[in-house]
């Protein structure tokens, strides 16, 4: 009888990183949610988050990184990262936790969303994943600073949501305002996916 060699050879599990996923617990978030979700569900792959506020964290295969998004990827080596996410963060938020309600504020925040898209775009294995979920209006942006990151147009795909933005999770319920448009309540899903 041969001798068995399962579990000799390890591979890496795989990495998926999520972008902004603490959230704001002060006001009845519960932090990290889906990220805590999905690394108990899919114990085979390690779980990263990037967020500029604190977070412990209770699993092996979790790590949490207290940062900004561009130096949070910049840590991981180049094509190395199967699946980067981010939930109404990226396009949102500069590095200085800028938040664009403002017109210079939504101008930057593309600016750091473009770094961190060619960042991401670095990172990323052949064929790997950056999925964002945002609001059509800032999606066309989001599209045209993923194009200059260097994603080909046919590998950048946009599925709308049936829900409504106020319908999504609790950071989309929190901040929707009465008074915002048809267009930036809609939320879409934008995935930009890396060639070979």
């Amino acid at each position: 009888m041969l001798p068995s060699f399962r579990g000799v050879v390890k591979r890496p599990k795989p990495i998926v990183v999520h972008l902004g996923n603490v959230g704001f617990k002060h006001q009845g978030e519960i932090s990290a949610n889906r990220t805590l979700k999905f690394a108990s569900r899919f114990k085979d792959f390690h779980f990263f988050g990037i967020d500029l506020r604190p977070l412990k964290v209770g699993k092996k295969n979790w790590t949490q990184m207290q940062t900004d998004m561009l130096n949070g990827l910049q840590k991981f080596k180049d094509n190395s990262v199967s699946l980067i996410t981010s939930e109404m963060t990226l396009g949102y938020y500069g590095s200085k936790k800028i938040q664009s309600n403002t017109i210079e504020g939504e101008s930057r925040s593309m600016e750091h969303a473009f770094e961190v898209m060619k960042e991401a775009l670095r990172k990323l294995k052949p064929h790997g994943k950056l999925i964002v979920t945002i609001d059509s209006k800032r999606a066309k942006n989001l599209i045209l600073e993923g194009l200059n990151a260097g994603f080909t147009k046919n590998n950048i795909h946009q599925t709308a949501r049936k829900k409504t933005l106020a319908d999504t999770s609790f950071w989309t319920r929190h901040y929707s305002a009465p008074n915002l448009t048809n267009e930036e309540t809609r939320i879409v899903t934008l995935t930009f996916q890396k060639g070979k």
